[in-house]
């Protein structure tokens, strides 16, 4: 047995007091079976109260931040049929999680309905 590579990546935005309003929004709108459904499949959360969980994925969502998201374990990336741009990280696992980025990445890539709000805005961005 030895280590895993492990990778995640998630859409680099740039907030505003609009985006941030209808991001919280967005994640107001996934019912509490959804989140359940999240964590008890991908243990995403580390808690079962979907306030909580609500209050990690807004977390999550903001270090995915244009301001905030570049750390020495990120870095950013734009493939050529890509209209939006992503931060990613990875590392070699041995059942933890391979840098401190890990977490928040991995929590907003598995939420679709925040993975492509992000996208989308993360587009407009670009253009």
């Amino acid at each position: 047995m030895g280590a895993n590579f492990l990778w995640a990546l998630a859409p680099i935005w740039t907030a505003t007091e609009e985006r941030k309003a209808a991001l919280q929004q967005a994640i107001n709108d996934i019912s509490d079976a959804a989140i359940a459904e999240y964590e008890e499949y991908y243990r995403i959360f580390n808690t079962d109260d979907p306030a909580e969980a609500r209050a990690v994925l807004f977390e999550s969502c903001m270090f995915c931040e244009a301001s905030q998201c570049e750390t020495r374990d990120t870095s950013d990336m734009k493939l050529a049929e890509m209209n939006w741009r992503a931060v990613i990280t990875g590392g070699l696992s041995w059942g933890d999680a391979p840098t401190d980025a890990f977490g928040p990445l991995a929590i907003v890539s598995t939420v679709e309905e925040v993975f492509e709000l992000l996208k989308s805005w993360s587009a407009e961005d670009e253009v």
